[in-house]
């Protein structure tokens, strides 16, 4: 079934937006995102509340949520996101809390997924496959 999953991944295009205060992950994430084949529409380090405007604005397919944020926490932002998009699609991510505490924080909030850190990229390839299985994500682009 990770190798059917795989092949939809391989033919799928998300746009993400990524929501963490820590600028080198952000990046390592980015980097990571663009060489799975999809685009990162935007980096929000500001906290919550500069999410949800980069939501509204660029419409992502998938919101990469770091829980632990300033002004507005990740869980919260979560919840605000879902209340006005209940499509949206948002992992959350943390290396604060224990796996079993971050499932049920992200289950409780609303998130698709989680990826706890540090995570590979293997892992990361893994929970893109699932969403892009789960969810008719656009037709990538033959010039791409």
């Amino acid at each position: 079934m990770l190798f059917i999953g795989t092949l939809i991944a391989l033919w799928s295009f998300m746009r993400f937006l990524i929501a963490d205060d820590e600028k080198d992950f952000a990046t390592f994430l980015s980097i990571m995102i663009e060489d799975a084949g999809h685009e990162v529409a935007e980096v929000v380090a500001l906290g919550g509340m500069s999410v949800l405007r980069a939501y509204s604005e660029c419409r992502p397919d998938v919101v990469m949520m770091d829980i632990m944020m300033p002004q507005l926490n990740g869980v919260t932002s979560t919840r605000q996101i879902l209340s006005k998009d209940p499509d949206a699609r948002v992992v959350m991510m943390s290396g604060m809390l224990d796996s079993k505490a971050l499932q049920l924080t992200a289950a409780n909030a609303g998130a698709v997924g989680v990826l706890h850190k540090p995570f590979s990229q293997v892992q990361f390839k893994e929970l893109i496959a699932g969403l892009c299985a789960q969810s008719g994500a656009n037709a990538m682009p033959l010039t791409r």
